[in-house]
């Protein structure tokens, strides 16, 4: 009976030391997240890139050719900041609210595109804000061309655009898109 006692005593002891041993076990690991979650939260910015008040893209004019496929746009920067690109999407459908095929890919042109941006610079420039706002003694106007050609192109006709400016700000020289400067234009096919 005396050897069954210290049986007992043994695996009681070996049961408790297995429960501080899994109680260690969940404090490291729960002390091991909060240190890490302490580190990361350092790397992440505490608000995010927004426009500065006032920036605005204005078209000029279009022409939208829906036999061809082709728009050609004319658009000036009216707003009192300097704009490196635009993201641009369209409606497919008469009744369509959101606009939302992308539209960049259909731009035929030398100006570097890139996660659905056309930019207006190029080479070294593509990183800077480009187009200068227009004033009444110079007012800069820039042409854009898009060719919907058909395999790509999934849809017959284009009903609306929406153009959303981006710029490089300066504070911390990142891209910005200006969702409050968010153009949109109804298309009209024209001969």
């Amino acid at each position: 009976m005396l050897f069954q006692g210290k049986k007992k005593m043994k695996m009681k002891k070996r049961g408790v030391s297995e429960m501080i041993g899994y109680i260690l076990l969940i404090t490291i690991g729960i002390a091991m997240s909060i240190v890490v979650f302490t580190w990361l939260k350092g790397y992440v910015p505490k608000e995010s890139a927004e426009c500065s008040e006032g920036v605005s893209v204005f078209i000029k004019t279009y022409t939208y050719d829906c036999t061809a496929k082709k728009l050609t746009l004319e658009m000036k920067n009216n707003g009192r900041f300097s704009i490196a690109g635009y993201l641009i999407h369209g409606t497919t459908q008469p009744a369509q609210e959101l606009a939302t095929e992308d539209l960049s890919i259909f731009y035929a042109g030398t100006t570097f595109v890139g996660n659905g941006e056309i930019k207006f610079g190029s080479g070294a420039s593509v990183k800077t804000n480009s187009f200068n706002p227009s004033s009444e003694s110079n007012e800069q106007v820039i042409t854009h061309n898009f060719d919907f050609l058909e395999p790509i192109a999934n849809f017959s006709q284009i009903y609306s655009i929406e153009i959303v400016p981006t710029r490089y700000e300066t504070i911390r020289s990142v891209a910005a898109t200006c969702a409050k400067a968010k153009l949109k234009q109804e298309l009209a096919c024209s001969p």
